[in-house]
């Protein structure tokens, strides 16, 4: 009859540390696999909590070769995943108001361009900040298209109607939030701020809306924005306690040419054709 030795403490030590540093080896190799799953199904590139989405066109869904429109029915636009809205009947210029109707949209940016324009070299301007509030975009023709880029294919649910907003120019000024539309010639102004508590700015073009963030605390700074037709300056303040406001750098305008100083008859001209007498 043999007998079988138990291992030392040491090499039962030895075989714990082992199975440890085996298990944290399996542990980082099933996160590594998992993790592009997971980023993909964050940003809409695969299965979500919704469904899944179209992953071949998801940041840019005018590729699409066989895009589906999304449905209107009492000034309700209703969609799933990316399908488009085709708008007609707008006024070049003329801000639009996007609205969503449910506060868990699944929508995470929208473009606008002209219609019948699609594939690859189409380069639409992109409204969107990644929230539910309702923002502003500016038609550039009478016909566009919008395009949806969707984190999942679940139903969305917004309205668009063009927005009647209060044209400004000069220096603007106030207290609390506000927006107006600028139709000047002006790129750039001094916004100002004045108080406790900070005010945001929002600049809306015909290109997009401008992914900066405009911060302004008891301070003055100079902005620019591309040149456009139109341009949607949205103010949010906490409160009214805090003033605000925004001077317009208007170009001057073009010197009007001085016309020249019409000539008039000189005295010995006068004495030589005397008014109503013939010439010899």
């Amino acid at each position: 009859m043999s007998l079988r030795a138990e291992p030392s403490s040491r090499a039962r030590a030895r075989i714990r540390a082992f199975s440890v540093g085996y298990t944290l080896v399996a542990l980082l190799l099933i996160a590594l696999i998992a993790w592009p799953m997971l980023s993909s199904a964050a940003d809409g590139t695969g299965p979500g909590t919704g469904g899944v989405v179209t992953s071949d066109d998801y940041y840019d869904p005018w590729e699409n070769p066989e895009p589906t429109a999304a449905s209107l029915t009492d000034g309700t636009w209703t969609g799933h995943g990316q399908q488009y809205i085709p708008l007609t009947g707008l006024t070049p210029g003329e801000p639009l108001l996007f609205t969503y109707l449910d506060e868990d949209t699944p929508i995470s940016a929208v473009f606008l361009a002209e219609s019948g324009a699609a594939g690859d070299d189409l380069d639409p301007a992109e409204f969107s900040d990644y929230s539910s509030d309702p923002f502003h975009v500016i038609p550039t023709a009478s016909e566009m298209t919008v395009w949806i880029r969707a984190r999942t294919a679940d139903e969305w649910r917004l309205r668009i109607a063009p927005v009647r907003l209060d044209a400004r120019a000069g220096i603007v000024s106030g207290n609390g939030s506000e927006t107006f539309v600028y139709t000047g010639a002006a790129t750039a102004a001094r916004m100002t701020a004045r108080g406790d508590y900070s005010v945001r700015l929002t600049v809306t073009t015909v290109e997009g809306r401008d992914p900066e963030y405009r911060s302004f605390k008891d301070s003055s700074s100079t902005i620019a924005w591309p040149d456009s037709t139109a341009v949607v300056f949205s103010v949010d303040s906490y409160d009214d306690s805090t003033s605000w406001s925004i001077e317009f750098f208007e170009p001057a305008p073009a010197a009007t040419p001085t016309p020249a100083p019409t000539a008039t008859p000189t005295s010995s001209t006068a004495a030589t054709h005397p008014e109503g007498e013939a010439d010899e």
